[in-house]
């Protein structure tokens, strides 16, 4: 028996889906699990991007609205022994007027070298988009850091190769 499974999100829901083929005489099982409901407040709304997977079996992704501001959020779901996950929000986008860290990430994330979250999103200083790093505190919060803020047209080449980057990293979990 072959088995896949695919994470994708559907409105504000994020869904487990995993396809049990039966090789002998082509059937197919199809089963769903909600993982993950969001309320539209300050866990965030609008999961639209890609999902991924940290090496202890936590799920990382992106909303586009909700959060603490209002302007997307990064989350961290943790799978309980119950079989339930929990949501956390590493960060709420927009937290000073002007958005100069970003706004309403509608990619998905990608990790470093150190296991750190990062990725695109919009707004910024320029209004060009930022490429932003999601960095863990003693404490259990998160720091978000700018590490880039394209000034001109010619420096979302910067944020296009990002998103290849991404697409490569998720072809490798």
């Amino acid at each position: 028996m072959n088995c896949k499974r695919i994470l994708g999100t559907a409105s504000a829901t994020l869904i487990a889906t995993v396809i049990l083929m039966l090789a002998s005489d082509g059937l197919a099982q199809t089963t769903f699990k909600t993982l993950y409901k969001f309320k539209g407040g300050k866990d965030g709304s609008g999961p639209g991007a890609g999902l991924i997977f940290d090496q202890a079996g936590n799920l990382y992704g992106t909303t586009m609205g909700g959060g603490a501001h209002h302007q997307g959020t990064v989350f961290k779901l943790t799978p309980n022994a119950d079989g339930r996950w929990t949501e956390n929000v590493l960060y709420s986008f927009c937290p000073v007027k002007g958005c100069d860290d970003g706004s309403s990430p509608s990619t998905g994330l990608i990790f470093d070298h150190a296991g750190n979250p990062y990725g695109p999103a919009a707004g910024g200083a320029e209004g060009w988009g930022v490429v932003y790093e999601l960095t863990p505190n003693p404490d259990g919060s998160w720091t978000e850091s700018v590490l880039t803020a394209p000034t001109s047209v010619r420096s979302i080449g910067l944020l296009m190769w990002l998103q290849k980057q991404k697409r490569a990293e998720s072809l490798r979990l």
